[in-house]
Order: C-alpha cells, then sequence, then structure tokens
C-alpha cells in the first residue's frame, strides 16, 4: 500500500504517458483515463496533496481545451505545458515553504518527525531537483516544437532528466542519514 501511495501522485501522469502515444485518438482516451484517475485517486484518499490538485487541474484543463475545443496548439505543445505546469509547482511549493514532496514523503515518517528540521531540508532539495528537472524538460520540450533539437535527442534527455531527478530521490534521503552523527538526532530525513 505505501509504493501505491507513493506512486499515487503520478499514476495519472504515467497513465497518460502510456496512452497517449501515435494518434489523437490516443491523446483524447490517455486524457480522459489521467483525468478519472486522479478523480478517483483523491475520492479514495490515496492522494490529496498539492501534485493532486495541479494533475487535477492541468488534466481537466487539457481534456476541455483538446475534447471541446480541439486546440491544436495545446496538442502540439502539450509536454512543454505539461513540464512547465509540474515546474511551476514545484518552485511555487518551495516559495510558499511546503515542497510538494512533503506529501509522500510523510506517509512513511512518524507524524513528530514531520518538522524535525532535517526532514523539512531533505524535502526542499529534493523538490528543488524535481523542479529544476521539470523546468529543463520543458524548455527541451519547446526546443523540440520549434524543431531546435530533434525528437530523439528530445526524448533521450528527458528520459535522463527525469531518471537522475529519481536516482537522486532516492540517494539522498539515505545520504543524510549515512553523515548524521545518529538517528536520535538527525531524525529520519525523507
Amino acid at each position: 500500500m505505501r509504493m501505491l501511495k507513493s506512486l499515487g501522485p503520478w499514476l495519472p501522469w504515467i497513465a497518460f504517458l502510456i496512452i497517449a502515444q501515435g494518434s489523437e485518438l490516443r491523446l483524447e482516451v490517455g486524457l480522459v483515463v489521467a483525468l478519472l484517475l486522479v478523480v478517483a485517486l483523491a475520492a479514495l484518499s490515496l492522494d490529496r496533496g498539492l501534485l493532486m490538485w495541479v494533475t487535477l487541474g492541468f488534466f481537466a484543463a487539457m481534456t476541455i481545451a483538446v475534447l471541446v475545443f480541439h486546440n491544436a496548439w495545446t496538442v502540439q505543445h502539450f509536454n512543454a505545458l505539461a513540464n512547465g505546469a509540474l515546474a511551476v509547482a514545484s518552485w511555487g511549493s518551495l516559495l510558499l515553504g511546503r515542497p510538494f514532496t512533503l506529501d509522500v514523503a510523510r506517509q512513511s515518517v512518524d507524524p513528530e518527525l514531520w518538522n524535525h528540521p532535517i526532514f523539512l531540508r531533505v524535502n526542499r532539495q529534493i523538490t528543488a531537483v524535481w523542479a529544476a528537472a521539470f523546468t529543463v524538460n520543458a524548455a527541451v520540450a519547446v526546443a523540440q516544437v520549434h524543431e531546435v533539437i530533434g525528437d530523439g535527442v528530445a526524448s533521450a534527455v528527458s528520459i535522463a532528466v527525469l531518471a537522475a531527478a529519481v536516482a537522486f530521490s532516492s540517494w539522498y534521503p539515505k545520504h543524510v542519514r549515512s553523515q548524521a552523527p545518529t538517528e536520535g538526532e538527525s531524525g529520519p530525513p525523507h
């Protein structure tokens, strides 16, 4: 269940990426599936954090733009819009002092540690890495749309950037824990 809760905020995005490849019909189906998934996750209380609200707003807006208004610009710029929305949400969560990674991290840490300075610092760092990754991928998507870089290069860079963010998210809390003099002194960062 913990793994599902950790993946929960990302399931609509993952489903969309898997489904919405190759045709306009698949794009439309992917949008509807992603929107239904985020609503189901919220209803089941598997995810109600910032990322859920951003995901709900994004897929609702994109579904309306594509299915109702048949907006070709939205379709053409979808990757840039998706990464841009995630980047803005990530940077915004940092500016507001509530890194979006806290919502997931708190599911695996005792509530008495939620306000621990090291726990909060680790989440700020991880959120900053994700914000940078989404920003880079938004720029890559814009470059791809304007044919500055090819599809293969854009895909390779985007995948590498996301893989690096995932790797950092896994490595960094362990690294901080290994540097702490004692667990009681540092709290378990996540």
